[in-house]
């Protein structure tokens, strides 16, 4: 099943692994000073939010040369205080490995802490943690628990977990309606993941009725914001003529943005497109065995049965996309 994204707030900003890795903060005017001034003071005097609110600007370098070493400190301060956004917010850090070692046992126990407090996106790493094991046995229940408790706090990313474990037949919770319906809530917020799996749902009447023209307007939406899969969703439409007219240029297009990130079944059909020389690609056998090759080490068995066929002097074995969810 496909891994939930969990967050660690702003720090997912931080790709970076040099912890005291310093960067010169742009000119800031009298009045910011004036109030970096004040933040700094009042994190010197122990103020949890203002320790948080300091390492996050030590984190983006706003104001302050970046340093995320500096950063740290300021959580592990606040965390010491029990303060939940501290909690959360390192917590995601141990379980990212980026600007702490990864330790998932630590950002499990982190990760409580701060879900009993309440804190909405700390409820949902939880539920994730148990979702997929991290730091702790794997427990869908207790999934079930957290994600409800984080999705009543219009937590979208909890709600689309919620989804994913109602569309599951895992200890005989398994409800298609409900889990449409957290589906579009989550949706309805913006999230890509549940944009890509209402379309889904409209397109093969897993909770709903089949409306083709539905499902291509949410996998746009899921695109649109460059989710991969929605991205090759929409390929697939407009190269099999799914709820929208059959247009073999706009597949390639989708079916490139999709394949460029890593998208293997988009990187299948674009060694199709080269193959056949389709949608405005010329024909090209060798980059067509550059695509599958790329697909095949992902997985791909379409991608894996064509570069055989070729290999061994008979045409290529291809298949049209196929609409996907990903689990």
């Amino acid at each position: 099943m496909k891994t939930i994204i969990y967050y660690s707030m702003a720090f997912f900003l931080l790709a970076h692994t040099n912890y005291a890795s310093e960067i010169k903060a742009p000119p800031a005017s009298h009045e910011q000073n004036t109030s970096l001034t004040i933040l700094i003071t009042q994190a010197e005097q122990g103020d949890p939010k203002a320790q948080v609110a300091l390492a996050l600007r030590y984190g983006k370098g706003e104001g302050v040369p970046k340093d995320y070493q500096r950063a740290v400190e300021l959580l592990h301060k606040a965390v010491d205080q029990g303060y939940a956004d501290a909690q959360c917010i390192l917590g995601g850090c141990y379980h990212q490995g980026k600007l702490l070692p990864r330790d998932y046992h630590r950002a499990f126990d982190l990760t409580m802490k701060a879900a009993l407090q309440g804190h909405g996106k700390a409820q949902y790493n939880l539920a994730a943690y148990y979702f997929n094991g991290d730091g702790t046995s794997k427990d869908h229940i207790q999934a079930f628990e957290w994600a409800s408790k984080a999705a009543r706090q219009d937590n979208a990313a909890a709600q689309y977990l919620l989804g994913r474990l109602y569309d599951s037949d895992i200890d005989n919770t398994q409800n298609l309606e409900r889990a449409f319906e957290w589906y579009m809530k989550a949706a309805l917020k913006g999230n890509s993941d549940a944009q890509n799996s209402i379309g889904y749902r409209y397109h093969t009447g897993k909770g709903v009725s089949v409306n083709p023209e539905k499902a291509f307007e949410w996998y746009m939406k899921a695109a649109q914001q460059g989710h991969s899969m929605g991205q090759y969703n929409v390929g697939a439409c407009y190269e099999r003529g799914i709820g929208v007219q059959q247009d073999a240029v706009k597949a390639r297009e989708w079916f490139i943005k999709a394949a460029q990130q890593g998208e293997d079944a988009s990187q299948y059909m674009m060694g199709v497109y080269c193959y056949y020389g389709k949608g405005g690609e010329p024909m090209d056998l060798g980059k067509a065995m550059e695509w599958w090759q790329k697909s095949a080490e992902a997985g791909n068995t379409d991608a894996r049965d064509a570069m055989e066929s070729v290999l061994t002097g008979k045409p290529a074995k291809v298949k049209p996309g196929s609409l996907i969810e990903g689990k």
